[in-house]
């Protein structure tokens, strides 16, 4: 099945150009992408706002990590068209995959970040997003595609609910075996997914 990308997507695309330009870098690789995606006014970036991840955030974590491996001494046009790097072009091809997987039309940027979720191999897997605070099952990164206003919204509340319910458990255990510092945690995720549900509503 034939993939096209969403505008929202391309649009995100086209931030990440922007991203690796202002960071001196030669090409445009996952990592930008996240940028990229936090940019957006899409579901996906919504849901990483949601969970504490905004571009001031994300930009100086990106540039510690990663800021140093593309930089040249080389000057970049302006407006020059960065090449993607293997690494972009793998999860772009796991977000096609996953729109495939739900049936979607088109590739939305919801599910880009669901391949910067799942793909083990992806670079933000491996560093970027445990180092943003961010470390989420398949099943709760999903919650990012069934926020789109094109997937059936009753669905992805009650998926929030229940999320919001097994954070919520977790913390009661954690508090009764004495983790306060678990169950801080937990209530924080709750918290941000209660966040996530009240712009559903």
């Amino acid at each position: 099945m034939n993939i096209t990308y969403s505008p929202e997507l391309n649009r995100a695309i086209a931030y990440a150009q922007e991203e690796a330009r202002g960071l001196g870098h030669q090409y445009v690789s996952t990592p930008h992408l996240l940028l990229g995606l936090c940019r957006t006014d899409s579901a996906a970036g919504r849901f990483l706002r949601a969970m504490g991840v905004s571009l001031p955030f994300a930009l100086p974590v990106v540039e510690k990590l990663y800021g140093q491996e593309q930089s040249s001494d080389q000057p970049l046009e302006k407006n020059a068209k960065l090449p993607l790097d293997h690494w972009a072009l793998r999860d772009l091809a796991v977000a096609q995959s996953e729109s495939n997987r739900l049936k979607s039309i088109l590739c939305h940027p919801e599910h880009l970040l669901l391949a910067l979720f799942i793909d083990p191999e992806s670079l933000c897997a491996a560093g970027i997003l445990p180092a943003l605070g961010l470390s989420l099952t398949h099943s709760e990164a999903e919650l990012a595609v069934l926020a789109d206003s094109s997937y059936d919204n009753k669905a992805c509340k009650q998926q929030l609910e229940e999320t919001i319910a097994r954070w919520l458990m977790r913390a009661e255990m954690a508090r009764e075996q004495g983790r306060i510092d678990l169950m801080q945690q937990a209530l924080q995720h709750a918290d941000k997914y209660k966040k996530l549900l009240a712009d559903l509503n």
